[in-house]
């Protein structure tokens, strides 16, 4: 995984988990991270993925992204345990 794709992972992935919860306005987000990163998917090899995951579920564990401020409440963590979750079962059904 390339330096520029990390990055843009972790600003998605801190935009979806600030953007408040109110009106779906966090749902919505969530929704055109995970449509952006569908279309990156395919054109990523399986040894990527693996270190999407492993990235990912790091970032989970510690409740951080690296270089960017997130909440640590009780539903922002669930948000991200949801979001990983989601994008675990998309790289499996995608394998």
């Amino acid at each position: 995984m390339d330096d520029s794709f990390i990055g843009w992972l972790a600003s998605e992935l801190a935009a979806v988990l600030t953007t408040p919860v109110a009106r779906n306005q966090r749902r919505r987000r969530c929704g055109r991270f995970i449509a952006s990163l569908v279309v990156k998917l395919p054109d990523m090899p399986k040894p990527e993925r693996r270190q999407l995951m492993a990235l990912l579920t790091k970032w989970e564990y510690q409740k951080a992204i690296d270089g960017h401020q997130i909440p640590r409440d009780d539903e922002t963590m669930d948000w991200m345990e949801e979001i990983v979750g989601s994008i675990d079962s998309l790289i499996e059904d995608d394998a």
